[in-house]
């Protein structure tokens, strides 16, 4: 064997040693970190604890965890995930740490899919042990996690299945004809995650009855059950909880998580631009009492780049943002609506241009550089496509050609509006006692603010808030008392 060979041999030892380390070290670094989460909520968990969570003897199980003696068993990982309240991205990356091992296999075992299902709806509430979750698996007819060499196992009595034939889930969304041929003109609801609400129903026929009952949810965590041979008053049941559920809590979680993977589907393609047409979006909002217009525009000249040019219009201002995913929806909810509804970090600029001038001068020293020289004149010319799109929306807000929020599709005006705003009493809302119908209403009045300025607000006044979409009584008021009208968040 030559040299060159034996120097070979001699790396791939040594990087297969160093692997061995560093999985064991990652595996190590994953278990402190999880527990260290655990016991900020749950309270001190010893590794005694753990075992017993987990239903392995102590020195056994210290021996799995310190992978001094590894087990193969993936539902043993599986295990120690669910004790310490992991969810289902979690259990498979604890399953590649430990040894590499597959994580669950959710799209073509019925078993490990219903083991991640049950573990993600139970994950909020982190209220799921590894008994529960064996009780889980039996009912539903699958066998429960194995942990152990069987030989090693107390033999305990088997829990038998629930009598149900369980049929095909039915998952519909809202998407149709009539989702995008809304008449109003609101932005605020035009790209809203709300309007993604998603249903489900499950059948199950009792074996020996053939009694059928239906359970239904939707992507709001409402659930309901529909019994058929039930007399009318008791055939629909509603839920607030999987626990409330009984002997369905073992199916509800099936449909809950077909339903919000639909959901997060739909979600998905909400939050890249790239799907809309010619690959852009603009919109509006009122921010900080002043009008705050963004778009953002897929750079379709080099795809390749994944670029998402972003601009922002603010107190007059032009600014180019550069991201490197779709950062639209960032800009159109607020943080924790957007953290809520996609479930990721908030997006990072990679690069910011205050200006076109600042732009033109970066296009202007980098003559010497072609391929930057050429991408600069791209984002230029974006620049200026983005730059008319918020001046046209700019001027449809202006003319109410476009609203924030139309009161036409949205409020009853002019009684809806005080609703809204909660405002019937100042300005002295009348009813008709038959048809509950405004009968009158002062058409201002007069507010004080925290440093005893008097501030008076019209009917008018609010009407133009609310198209606006501007929320609080309060900015209102110092949006009046600062600029005189509620337009002049426009300027």
């Amino acid at each position: 064997m030559n040299d060159k060979a034996i120097s070979n041999i001699e790396y791939d030892s040594i990087n297969k040693s160093a692997s061995l380390v560093d999985d064991n070290d990652d595996w190590k670094s994953f278990i402190k970190e999880k527990r260290e989460l655990y016991e900020t909520f749950k309270g001190e968990l010893s590794t005694k604890n753990l075992a017993k969570q987990v239903g392995i003897d102590y020195e056994m199980f210290r021996k799995i965890l310190n992978q001094t003696k590894p087990t193969k068993k993936r539902d043993c990982i599986i295990a120690i995930c669910v004790a310490l309240k992991c969810g289902p991205g979690e259990v498979d990356e604890a399953l590649y740490r430990y040894l590499h091992q597959p994580g669950l296999y959710t799209e073509t075992d019925p078993r490990e899919r219903f083991i991640s299902d049950t573990i993600s709806v139970h994950c909020k509430e982190q209220d799921l042990t590894v008994s529960e979750l064996n009780q889980h698996l039996e009912k539903r007819g699958f066998k429960k996690l194995d942990i152990l060499d069987k030989r090693k196992q107390n033999k305990k009595k088997q829990i038998k299945p629930l009598p149900y034939i369980v049929g095909n889930i039915m998952i519909k969304n809202p998407i149709g004809a009539d989702f995008y041929e809304v008449e109003d003109n609101s932005l605020s609801t035009q790209y809203n995650p709300d309007r993604y609400l998603c249903r489900g129903i499950i059948q199950l026929t009792n074996k020996a009855s053939k009694v059928e009952t239906i359970l239904m949810a939707n992507s709001n965590g409402e659930m309901t059950s529909y019994h058929s041979e039930i007399d009318d008053a008791d055939k629909w049941k509603n839920y607030s909880s999987i626990e409330e559920t009984g002997d369905f809590q073992f199916f509800f979680p099936d449909l809950l998580s077909a339903i919000n993977k639909e959901r997060k589907r739909l979600l998905s393609i909400l939050n890249d631009s790239r799907n809309y047409p010619e690959h852009k979006r603009v919109s509006a909002k009122v921010k900080d009492r002043t009008i705050y217009i963004f778009s953002e525009s897929f750079n379709t000249c080099i795809p390749e780049l994944n670029e998402y040019y972003v601009m922002t219009y603010i107190n007059g201002e032009y600014q180019l943002l550069v991201y490197r995913k779709s950062a639209f929806m960032f800009y159109y909810l607020t943080n924790k609506q957007y953290s809520d509804a996609f479930d990721e970090s908030s997006p990072r600029e990679s690069e910011l241009y205050n200006s076109l001038k600042e732009l033109d001068d970066n296009i202007q020293a980098t003559q010497a550089k072609p391929n930057i020289h050429h991408l600069l004149q791209i984002r230029k010319k974006f620049f200026l496509k983005a730059k008319n799109d918020i001046d046209d929306l700019l001027i449809k807000l202006r003319s109410r050609k476009c609203f924030i929020q139309d009161p036409r599709y949205f409020i009853d005006c002019p009684e809806g509006v005080f609703k809204y705003y909660n405002l019937e009493e100042s300005f002295h809302c009348k009813y008709d006692n038959d048809f509950d119908e405004l009968e009158y209403h002062d058409n201002s009045a007069n507010f004080t603010l925290a440093n005893n300025t008097t501030v008076t607000i019209t009917y008018q006044d609010l009407v133009r808030a609310y198209e606006l979409g501007i929320e609080s009584v309060d900015d209102i008021c110092h949006i009046k008392l600062e600029f005189g009208s509620i337009d002049s968040v426009l300027q």
